[in-house]
């Protein structure tokens, strides 16, 4: 009989550049990883077991609720509780200006209301966003809260503004909405 003997890697440094390459690798062939890194706010360059949670942004999660985005089954998707108000706000102005109905936009609340979100918003995010504002020097701690919930819980933001992009991709992977249809 032949023994099959599994690979069981320990890697250094899997928070970023190299370290997080060999994490990559060794998933990817099916070996077994115990990652360590010393970044206090690990960024997560790699799914586990295909599942990849996003960070979604207020239009991208309204492009959800219009049907427009299909999200693959093994994507997890997260947001700050935020993002709530301001899609609610989002489709009433545009009701307001004549590019739904009122009924359509009370409709789509409601889909993104039912949707598989997890919406998150306590003082460990409040504290990480209060801190990515400051190191940004941004006025508002909006964009801020999308920005420190990809660092505590996701793979990566899902944003279609790519200002916002550039401007935090030394601090989390951004993405468009096109990988939530991939898998």
């Amino acid at each position: 009989m032949t023994a099959v003997r599994e690979k069981v890697w320990l890697i250094t440094g899997a928070g970023r550049g190299m370290g997080a390459d060999f994490v990559r690798a060794a998933l990817t062939a099916g070996d077994r990883v115990v990652a360590a890194g010393r970044n206090t706010c690990p960024r997560r360059p790699y799914s586990v077991g295909g599942v990849t949670r996003f960070v979604v942004d207020c239009e991208t999660l309204l492009r959800i609720a219009a049907g427009e985005i299909e999200v693959a089954a093994e994507h997890k998707l997260v947001a700050p509780t935020l993002v709530r108000s301001q899609a609610l706000s989002a489709l009433y102005e545009a009701a307001r200006r004549g590019e739904i109905s009122a009924s359509e936009g009370r409709e789509r609340v409601k889909r993104i209301n039912s949707l598989r979100v997890r919406f998150l918003g306590d003082k460990v995010l409040q504290s990480q966003a209060w801190k990515v504002a400051e190191q940004l020097g941004w006025e508002t701690t909006y964009d801020a809260e999308y920005v420190a919930l990809t660092q505590l819980q996701a793979d990566a933001f899902v944003t279609s503004d790519g200002e916002l992009a550039r401007a935090v991709a030394g601090l989390v992977d951004t993405t468009t909405s096109d990988a939530l249809r991939t898998t």
